[in-house]
């Protein structure tokens, strides 16, 4: 097993010092900035420590993120372990990163989210072993979810403005869910 640890780097302006994670197993290491600051005097064993009881909830809070930081590392080893594959630092990194990847926009503007892609590939993986009616309740959540996206950014779903989205409008609609009229439906 890798080890994980938590250190501080020089203080900024305010005087207050970034937390690093630093990830090494078998001599090699990579080292990941966790975005948070903490002062000097109130790290000790690589935890926030205060007696400012106005600070307690933001310190308790720091710690929680910096232990759940370290959970998924390790979530990552124990799920190659269980593969038996074998990862370095920089695959362990990555994988970390992949998770946590920002929305970013595609080369037609338009932004992509990973967890539809992610979602797609979980319900062609249930395939096999999922009802029919299971399957069509998975579609009809990411139908949904593309339908609010389109509903959060204000577009409209008929004709040539999002052609993408009449597959997700047409499903809801053919399971029998309200579309609303703004959107091309008869609900609302």
């Amino acid at each position: 097993m890798a080890t994980i640890n938590f250190y501080l780097k020089d203080a900024d302006k305010k005087n207050m010092h970034p937390v690093i994670l630093v990830y090494q197993d078998k001599g090699e290491k990579v080292k990941h900035a966790t975005k948070l600051k903490v002062r000097k005097e109130e790290w000790k064993n690589q935890r926030v420590f205060t007696t400012d009881k106005t600070r307690l909830k933001e310190v308790k809070q720091i710690n929680a993120i910096l232990e759940d930081l370290k959970n998924e590392f390790e979530e990552i080893e124990r799920q190659a372990l269980f593969n038996r594959v074998e990862l370095t630092p920089a695959e362990v990194l990555a994988i970390y990163k992949e998770k946590h990847a920002p929305v970013v926009p595609t080369t037609t503007g338009a932004k992509t989210n990973p967890f539809k892609a992610l979602y797609k590939q979980f319900i062609e993986s249930n395939k096999a072993t999922k009802s029919k009616a299971t399957i069509n309740s998975y579609g009809d959540t990411l139908a949904k979810l593309e339908l609010f996206e389109a509903m959060k950014g204000g577009e409209s779903l008929a004709g040539k403005d999002r052609p993408s989205l009449l597959p997700a409008v047409s499903q809801l609609s053919d399971n029998g869910h309200a579309i609303p009229k703004q959107y091309g439906g008869q609900a609302y």
